[in-house]
């Protein structure tokens, strides 16, 4: 099967692509230099000139986390509008049928209804922005699978957690991104900043699991594809962790710093709800990934650290 992969260099794009190729298929991943996402005639051109493709894998958007999320909302609305634009442009000019897969977000799902409505209801204001480009993405590919027969699917995973996330904190969300302070904090003996609510739950889902069932996923049809979060645990237990098992973290409070919400998915299962459970450790699985994530980050910010030196 011959497949462009957009988004290739990020989280996990990078997982799918090494998935992808592992399974046998030509994988064409264009970088930034040579595909701009926010020109759609780069879109429609690079596409007529290396195509027919079999498949189109979306894993491009433009992210912020935290602070960062709130503060730009309105860019990050703009970006990766335009971005769900000239994908749509792009799948209106495609004169043969196509499979498209994008990857959603549990964000834009109405957390204050009881039924999962990904398309209609409130919001978190922290996340309103980005989590209505989701939405903005979802109403058109369900229009352009009725009118044009193309194969659009959704694939809409818990928060990702595992190894290989880029550096940047900006684009790290709560859970990856106080494992790589963690790290941070120990190599450069700084104080540890906790902060948030601690009662806080997530549904976490595993980079790797995930993206393996993307690049198996032939079998599914509908246009929403809810992949079942693998955890959920609260951000306290994920701290109280981090404390037990990294005795040289230098742990201090810092409540003004950003404040994360619940994740409150109705009719979600989840592989393993340990948000009941005192100590969670006893979850080998969860522990593995915060620990391959620790020494990841700590290689990486080491590496990092020579080449500036």
């Amino acid at each position: 099967m011959k497949i462009l992969l957009l988004g290739a260099s990020g989280y996990l794009g990078n997982n799918l692509k090494s998935d992808l190729l592992s399974l046998g298929h030509l994988v064409l991943c264009p970088t930034r230099m040579q595909l701009n996402l926010y020109e759609g005639e780069s879109l429609i051109d690079f596409v007529k000139s290396n195509g027919p493709f079999d498949r189109i894998i979306n894993c491009a958007v433009y992210q912020k986390t935290g602070d960062a999320l709130t503060v730009n909302g309105n860019m990050i609305y703009l970006l990766n509008s335009i971005i769900n634009f000239n994908i749509i442009k792009l799948l209106l000019n495609i004169n043969y049928t196509i499979q498209f897969d994008t990857i959603g977000a549990s964000c834009a799902f109405s957390v204050f209804d009881n039924e999962l409505n990904y398309f209609d209801g409130p919001l978190h204001d922290s996340v309103k922005g980005f989590a209505l480009t989701k939405r903005q993405m979802a109403i058109a590919l369900n229009c352009l699978k009725i009118d044009r027969g193309h194969e659009c699917r959704i694939f809409v995973p818990g928060t990702l957690i595992g190894p290989s996330e880029q550096l940047d904190i900006e684009k790290k969300h709560f859970f990856n991104g106080t494992i790589f302070r963690a790290a941070n904090s120990i190599i450069n003996n700084e104080d540890f900043a906790k902060f948030g609510d601690m009662n806080a739950e997530r549904e976490l889902s595993c980079v790797r699991s995930v993206s393996q069932l993307i690049s198996n996923s032939c079998d599914y049809s509908e246009l929403l594809i809810k992949i079942q979060p693998d955890y959920k645990i609260k951000v306290g237990q994920l701290y109280s962790y981090l404390q037990s098992k990294y005795s040289s973290l230098k742990i201090k409070n810092a409540d003004t710093l950003f404040k994360g919400v619940s994740t409150k998915s109705a009719n979600v299962n989840v592989k393993f709800d340990l948000t009941n459970t005192i100590i969670f450790e006893n979850c080998v699985e969860m522990c593995n990934i915060i620990d391959e994530s620790f020494l990841y980050y700590l290689e990486q910010i080491k590496s990092k650290n020579i080449n500036n030196d």
